[in-house]
């Protein structure tokens, strides 16, 4: 496991986030708090009726996975988690699914290159 896989990490990445993407429609970014669950039994989690980010430091091995998960989850936020069950369809092609790993995927270098600075670490 990276060494940057950590609440400091995960703090830097959502307020990345909050810059880059602005807040949401659906939910207040001012009581979104991000959570370090290793019992998950997934990568990370949006729990909308908490307003939580939880993530499970034992599924990931890098920071480019970390920033992944938490702009996945983070674009979580931004959708209307009520209309989530209306798609009767499975994870993979579950639209709102589609819509975070794409941005995740998307962006998560722009992340750990903004991580790494912060952390005044030269890649």
């Amino acid at each position: 496991m990276s060494p940057y896989i950590n609440k400091r990490s995960s703090k830097l990445i959502l307020s990345w986030c909050i810059e880059k993407y602005g807040p949401s429609s659906y939910a207040n970014v001012k009581t979104l708090t991000i959570k370090l669950d290793p019992t998950l039994d997934c990568f990370g989690q949006y729990f909308p009726y908490h307003n939580q980010i939880s993530v499970n430091p034992k599924m990931h091995r890098s920071l480019i996975s970390w920033c992944s998960t938490i702009i996945h989850e983070y674009t979580h936020f931004q959708q209307d988690m009520i209309k989530y069950t209306e798609y009767k369809t499975s994870y993979e092609n579950h639209p709102y699914e589609i819509s975070c790993n794409n941005r995740g995927d998307r962006d998560k270098l722009e992340a750990r290159k903004y991580i790494l600075g912060k952390l005044r670490i030269i890649i």
